[in-house]
């Protein structure tokens, strides 16, 4: 709800996903629910449909996710954005990317495509969170490891990592960060719900 430009914060997020193509907006929050659901209400936009989502339990995107899981409102595939989202880039060529390799990942449809940005280690939009080792085949467009490097001084290559000798070369990256943009399959909603406890991992395209 802050305002940029004397223009709401939430209005720049729509405005972005609109221009992408994006059709109707679940909002999901857990504080300052009144406020933001009084806002949208008031607003009356044409251009798209709107609801507004709350949860007093929810504390992370998993929560979130299992409870749109429980209403049963997704059934294609979907952008999940943060809230705070101000940018005007266009990712459709990444939609589109993602629903061919979904196709052809018949065998574990979960499939989530994230949308990363090139930024150099020294700009000044980096944060703490921005620090993160970054392993891919480039060739499969396919992240093999998203590992954080808070506090860190190396990172392990669990045996979830797996190097065949046919294997195309990998890039190690430390030039990209999260866009927070995700096109996901529709399929990774009960994902969630089945493991309640545990940090999913996703077969991850990048763009």
């Amino acid at each position: 709800m802050i305002p940029i430009a004397n223009i709401a914060l939430i209005d720049y997020v729509i405005d972005f996903l609109t221009s992408n193509g994006v059709e109707e907006i679940f909002f999901f929050s857990r504080v300052h629910r009144k406020q933001i659901n009084d806002y949208i209400n008031s607003q009356n936009y044409r251009e798209i449909k709107t609801q507004y989502l709350q949860s007093s339990t929810a504390s992370n995107m998993g929560d979130v996710l299992r409870e749109i899981n429980d209403m049963m409102i997704i059934d294609g595939h979907f952008l999940l954005v943060r809230g705070d989202i101000v940018s005007n880039i266009s990712f459709l060529s990444a939609i589109e990317l993602h629903l061919k390799m979904n196709e052809k990942n018949t065998a574990n449809p979960a499939l989530v495509t994230k949308i990363l940005l090139q930024v150099g280690h020294t700009n000044r939009i980096r944060t703490g969170d921005d620090d993160n080792l970054i392993i891919l085949d480039s060739y499969k467009k396919q992240i093999v490891k998203f590992d954080s490097l808070d506090e860190a001084s190396d990172v392990l290559l669990t045996p979830n990592v797996k190097f065949k000798p046919t294997s195309t070369p990998l890039e190690l990256r430390y030039d990209l960060i999260d866009s927070h943009i995700n096109i996901c399959s529709p399929h990774i909603l009960p994902h969630f719900a089945e493991h309640f406890h545990c940090q999913v991992e996703f077969i991850r395209y990048y763009r």
